[in-house]
């Protein structure tokens, strides 16, 4: 007798595909491959054969040290910093030393992290937040979570001559550099010479944060030193409660959308999971009729003006998109520039899809796309 078929939610779950591919976006976070389909297959290939050894493999949830494969220099490089000197200073390093921490209060995230809540005048917080804004592997992060993590992070004071993190140490924590200088050393064979300084408003030690990797090079600080810094632990957990919060929100709104009624929960998932947000002031132009689409667009909260230009005349309103509506489907179906400008208005909360993600994941949505396409068009 056939044995009866998994559901897609039965599989999922049977062969751990979350987690796998929350361990492969980790190794593409850690290592920035220029070839990252290159990348996945070297990663798969040398991924363990038996479950026990596969739980070492490190997951957004922050549970293992264990390194997934290093990155293009030595398990760590030089990375591009936002404020430059004569040579490039932010570099992904970290490492233990002894430091003295301020004292703070905690609280416990729905993921179980112990969170740090260390007092921070309003300067120093404004400060902390324009400096973490700078930082690539915090570029996602939506404002509540940027202030959580800002909120967590701890000062750390060294004196001259201190190394603050040392090459071929495991990584702790990301530092930003708040006052002196440090100096960072690169050791190659028996030979260590200096390759960058580092000055107030600098950082280091991202990869710290996501993966295992040893440190690259050695930072020493010139004088005295005062960093700020937030550990990886932490920053999983907050990483993996944001995801998890933003998952079930999304998640909870596309459930009531019309025209997502064919998905399955599990692609609502999916949909849910590749959302990016996107709150434009009032006035601003979210599209723009001639330009190239790559984008489709749901409105969770306010309303935008749809205008039309014909020929050589004024834009005109030809209508208006409200709460649970979508738009800029038709450039991606078409492979056509925009047909029309979509203005936000006041308060408006709006998610996205990238052209990659419109098409894979809301393929079963095509006949309601279709049909109103044509609906458009007839009205024209």
């Amino acid at each position: 007798m056939q044995q009866a078929r998994q559901t897609p939610e039965q599989y999922l779950e049977e062969k751990r595909i979350k987690q796998l591919l929350q361990r492969i976006v980790v190794s593409l976070l850690e290592a920035r491959p220029e070839n990252p389909e290159s990348h996945i297959v070297t990663l798969l290939s040398s991924q363990p054969k038996n479950s026990e050894e596969s739980e070492k493999w490190p997951t957004l949830a922050g549970r293992s040290h264990e390194p997934v494969q290093k990155s293009a220099i030595g398990g760590g490089a030089l990375a591009t910093g936002r404020r430059q000197s004569a040579i490039n200073p932010s570099v992904l390093l970290g490492g233990s030393v002894a430091r003295r921490k301020a004292m703070s209060s905690k609280m416990t995230s729905s993921t179980n992290v112990e969170i740090r809540v260390v007092p921070k005048d309003e300067s120093t917080f404004a400060q902390l937040e324009e400096s973490v804004k700078k930082v690539d592997l915090f570029s996602f992060l939506q404002d509540e979570q940027r202030r959580v993590l800002v909120n967590a992070m701890f000062p750390c004071q060294y004196n001259d001559g201190d190394v603050i993190i040392k090459q071929g140490d495991q990584p702790d924590n990301f530092y930003i550099l708040n006052s002196g200088k440090c100096r960072v050393l690169k050791k190659t064979g028996d030979r260590e010479q200096q390759v960058a300084v580092l000055s107030p408003g600098h950082y280091f030690g991202e990869l710290a944060l996501i993966s295992g990797s040893t440190r690259s090079a050695t930072v020493v600080a010139d004088g005295h030193v005062d960093c700020w810094a937030i550990d990886q632990t932490t920053y999983l957990g907050l990483l993996k409660e944001g995801h998890d919060k933003k998952r079930q929100q999304y998640r909870a709104l596309l459930k009531n959308l019309p025209f997502l009624k064919v998905l399955q929960d599990y692609e609502i998932l999916l949909v849910a999971d590749a959302l990016c947000p996107v709150n434009p002031s009032k006035g601003e132009e979210v599209v723009k009729q001639g330009d190239k689409g790559d984008e489709f667009f749901i409105i969770l909260q306010g309303e935008c003006v749809v205008k039309k230009k014909e020929g050589d005349g004024e834009p005109k309103e030809v209508g208006r998109i409200r709460s649970g509506e979508y738009f800029g489907e038709l450039a991606l179906l078409n492979e056509a520039p925009r047909a029309a400008t979509v203005i936000a208005g006041d308060n408006c909360k709006l998610v996205k899809l990238d052209r990659a993600s419109f098409h894979r994941l809301l393929g079963p949505c095509s006949e309601t796309f279709t049909q109103n396409m044509k609906l458009y068009q007839s009205t024209k």
